[in-house]
């Protein structure tokens, strides 16, 4: 078994693990693999039954900047629809006429920064719909090109590290129930623009009366910009024939 390093977004070394030589390992891979793909396809085919709300949070520096709920559902072409919700009114800050007395260039400064920060935001929330959900296809490549780390957490759970998932230098690992293939935790190490710019975000999975897991939250983490985005799943209820 060969095993390779390579510098990970975020100072973190991946182990990229070749299978080729180890008979014994590569069905075991393979059949994890398998095993998480198909939980991934059967969570999403049960879920074409529900509509939830999606709250999304930004914060900055732990202030929160925005809030904004959309209604969603699965379309026919098996493709999340969103409606966005009507959104409370936001108090008008004081701080626009204390600007102005600080003269129309320090105005400008603020509108340009503000700007700057929206812009960021809003890559970062793209950032995060991305990953999510994962996508069977990009886990096989990754597979297939030999970047796969499987590490046992004990008798129950196993975590498998991809490489290069979406993005070169990038990782996506997969926290599975060996019990029941059920996928547990998802966690990704990426960037926005660049590898510099490395931002992290976890998904905690949520369990519906039905026994459909979906995933509850999704915490995105841009220490460059100290901007934290919180995705909130919730509401679900089965859609009217």
């Amino acid at each position: 078994m060969k095993v390779h390093w390579k510098k990970m977004v975020g100072g973190v070394a991946l182990v990229s693990v070749a299978f080729g030589s180890s008979a014994a390992a590569q069905p075991a891979l393979q059949e994890h693999v398998t095993a998480i793909k198909q939980s991934i396809e059967d969570s999403k085919v049960a879920l074409r039954q529900y509509e939830w709300i999606e709250t999304t949070i930004i914060s900055v520096k732990g202030e929160e900047k925005s809030r904004t709920q959309q209604r969603c559902y699965y379309g026919a072409d098996g493709k999340i629809q969103k409606v966005a919700l009507a959104q409370p009114a936001q108090q008008e800050s004081s701080g626009g006429r204390r600007n102005r007395r600080g003269g129309r260039l320090r105005e400008r400064v603020v509108e340009r920064k503000t700007e700057q920060i929206t812009e960021y935001m809003q890559r970062a929330v793209q950032t995060v719909h991305s990953y999510l959900p994962p996508d069977p296809a990009l886990i096989q490549q990754s597979q297939d090109a030999g970047k796969v780390m499987m590490q046992p957490l004990d008798d129950t759970r196993i975590r498998i590290t991809l490489g290069d998932y979406l993005r070169p230098g990038d990782a996506l690992s997969v926290e599975l129930d060996l019990a029941n293939n059920r996928i547990l935790a998802l966690g990704v190490e990426t960037y926005i623009e660049d590898a510099e710019d490395a931002v992290s975000f976890t998904v905690t999975f949520g369990e519906l009366d039905s026994g459909v897991s979906y995933q509850s939250e999704i915490v995105l983490d841009a220490p460059s910009q100290n901007v934290t985005v919180t995705v909130q799943n919730s509401g679900y209820r089965r859609l009217t024939p």
